[in-house]
């Protein structure tokens, strides 16, 4: 595998300009993605805040000592239970991959706990404060991690963590919309600050913070899109629809501007749920089941005008007597009405083994149907 350039370049204290992830660093995530059949990983960035400073004013080995500290103490928070995996030390940053937006929520949450309660225990020493960043994604294209995918969400989670202070923790809106309702009965504090313009990355980003209970979000630092600018997203949404939109007109013949130009939108919005929710959506319909990806299957219009987008959660089977050991699909249908807006879903030829009631309420719920 060639190496993999991932570019980062937060405004200051963050991770070099540029650096490389090698086939040896690069096959590990691999595998650990595979051993948690899972196409989608969390992405978390730390930096600790102030060590440049820290050297100048102390000397160098002072400000190594308080690395090694910032590093046992994350690297253990981080790895307890094969949760996470620290892939990579940039400087004062780690990079981390989970295989859950729960999990790098909860432990992105303890990091910050336990960093408070060890500076409050070295009252004479200098402290540690941690920034962190999470963003998730599909790593996945045709059974293997690519490197220019996994580099674009890598990108992404180092530009969200340049724009924290120390102490807190920014996440992209995936993170928040697959994290927040699992993670209810923590009462964590969430808050939406935003759509921020983050360098190297065309559309502004939503950032939301979490932190503690009874902790104060503060707004981040960087370019927070407002007014006029609201156009730019306008126009990253317009760029998202025609590359689209060239798609299906060449796969499918489309040569409905209007029809095609909706089918385009609905296709990105029902991949967006699907891709955030598939593994969840998986464990509501087989609590047992051994989650393996969530394929696309095909977008088209309705005959009354409206659209069906139509994915594949693929599982292996864990019941007796029905599918045990079977590689199986779940087909997930989401429909949206003839302007473009997502109504409902329905579970597909699997639908007779998937709990009624409490099982669909809870899917509705995590899809956002109104």
């Amino acid at each position: 595998m060639a190496d993999a350039g991932v570019p980062t370049n937060p405004p200051s204290g963050g991770p070099a300009a540029e650096f490389h992830l090698t086939a040896a660093e690069l096959d590990p995530i691999d595998q650990f993605r595979r051993d948690h059949k899972t196409a989608v990983l969390v992405v978390m960035f730390t930096d600790l805040k102030g060590s440049t400073d820290l050297a100048e004013q102390k000397g160098e080995i002072h400000s190594q000592a308080v690395r090694r500290r910032h590093d046992e103490l994350l690297r253990a928070i981080v790895e307890r239970g094969g949760t996470g995996r620290v892939v990579k030390a940039i400087g004062d940053s780690l990079m981390c991959v989970f295989i859950e937006p729960t999990g790098a929520v909860e432990r992105a949450v303890e990091i910050q706990q336990r960093v408070a309660d060890d500076n409050a225990r070295r009252p004479g020493e200098s402290p540690i404060e941690v920034r962190i960043g999470i963003h998730m994604g599909q790593v996945v294209v045709e059974e293997a991690v690519r490197p220019d995918v996994f580099g674009r969400h890598v990108n992404r989670a180092a530009r969200v963590e340049s724009l924290a202070d120390g102490g807190q923790i920014l996440v992209t809106m995936p993170v928040y919309d697959s994290a927040c309702g699992w993670l209810a009965s923590r009462r964590l504090v969430w808050k939406r600050h935003g759509d921020y313009l983050l360098k190297g990355i065309d559309e502004p980003v939503a950032v939301y913070e979490v932190c503690a209970p009874g902790t104060v979000p503060r707004p981040p630092a960087g370019k927070r899109v407002r007014g006029r600018r609201i156009g730019i997203a306008l126009l990253a949404a317009v760029s998202c629809a025609v590359a689209a939109l060239g798609l299906s007109l060449a796969f499918r013949g489309v040569t409905d501007t209007p029809v095609a130009d909706r089918t385009a939108a609905v296709t990105q919005d029902a991949t967006r749920r699907a891709e955030a929710k598939s593994k969840d959506l998986l464990r509501i319909a087989h609590p047992t089941a051994k989650y393996l990806g969530v394929r696309f299957k095909e977008s088209a219009p309705r005959a009354d005008g409206g659209h069906a987008v139509t994915f594949e959660i693929q599982y292996e089977g864990t019941v007796p007597g029905l599918d045990r050991g079977k590689a199986c699909v779940l087909e997930l249908v989401m429909d949206y009405s003839t302007d473009g807006k997502y109504e409902a879903f329905e579970w597909g030829r699997d639908t007779g083994k998937v709990p009624p009631g409490l099982a669909t309420s809870a899917a509705k719920r995590l899809l956002g149907e109104p």
